[in-house]
């Protein structure tokens, strides 16, 4: 199970910037003019402030970073490719979880309650044949939704749970065209990435050989459901580069320029990249500064 504690990212953004005497601006980025290599940027903020800078290291994920450079009149395209890996959901029922509680309940024992960061309990990796796929198990949180009295405690209990399954790309690459004109909302996705009947059997054979029954439902959903999106600049960064001529001053940190995640939840590579990609661009300054 998870611990009490994470780290928290705003706070320690916070904290870096009181050592080093940083001030933080906490609002949103209209656009920015990237002017001549002898000029600084002008980064224009949704309350009309303007800020001058050397840099721009953006961040704004796979879609907002994208809509920013694009405001920016840096990025030319109009259609980008965004790419997730397909997923689904299963609700799952443990019969054997009721004779624990039954047994709670005749020794008049109180529920021991474990205080998680996360829903997740616990995950696995599979492979069958040359695709991966990452299966996670979950509990539910009652405290958030109404539920019914007898579900409530089918949930608290975690006689009902539920599972989300991840699927690796390294076949196909589940991505989708999508416009950055937030108007346009038709869409079309491609290669559809669906568990096979041998990817079936083996994960419907690791539920029964632990004592877990899927409640029929609609398992596959629908593009993008993992909110895991990636790769929305792998194609342009080229471009944006070359905007920049001689002298480059945006950099771009996040998911955009992923080109794949695997099937595990991304958050991991995300700041894996992000600090390969920062560490860049401070040697890039320090050479420019020495």
């Amino acid at each position: 199970d998870s611990q009490n504690q994470i780290l928290n990212p705003g706070e320690e953004i916070k904290k870096i910037c009181d050592i080093y005497d940083i001030k933080i601006i906490d609002d949103s980025v209209r656009d920015f003019k990237l002017g001549n290599k002898f000029n600084p940027l002008t980064i224009y903020l949704l309350n009309k402030k303007v800020i001058k800078t050397k840099y721009i290291l953006l961040a704004a994920g796979a879609i907002g970073t994208p809509k920013i450079l694009s405001k920016s009149k840096i990025l030319k395209e109009k259609i980008l490719t965004i790419k997730d890996h397909a997923m689904y959901r299963i609700p799952l029922f443990r019969p054997l979880e009721i004779i624990k509680f039954l047994i709670k309940i005749f020794f008049k024992k109180k529920k021991r309650k474990i205080n998680t960061l996360s829903s997740l309990k616990q995950a696995f990796k599979v492979k069958v044949g040359k695709r991966t796929f990452f299966l996670g198990l979950y509990s539910l949180s009652t405290e958030k939704i109404k539920l019914q009295f007898l579900l409530r405690i089918l949930i608290d209990y975690e006689i009902i749970i539920f599972s989300q399954i991840y699927v690796g790309n390294e076949e196909k690459e589940y991505s989708c065209n999508i416009s950055i004109d937030s108007k346009e909302k038709k869409s079309k996705v491609k290669n559809k990435n669906h568990l096979r009947l041998k990817e079936w059997k083996s994960v419907l054979t690791f539920f029964f050989k632990n004592n877990m029954i899927p409640i029929p439902y609609i398992y596959k959903l629908p593009f993008g459901s993992s909110y895991h999106y990636f790769g929305t600049l792998i194609s342009s960064i080229n471009q944006i580069n070359a905007v920049q001529k001689d002298k480059k001053r945006i950099f771009i940190v996040d998911n955009c320029v992923l080109n794949n995640i695997g099937c595990e939840p991304s958050s991991y590579k995300v700041i894996e990249n992000t600090l390969y990609e920062t560490e860049k661009f401070l040697n890039i300054v320090k050479l420019r500064n020495d």
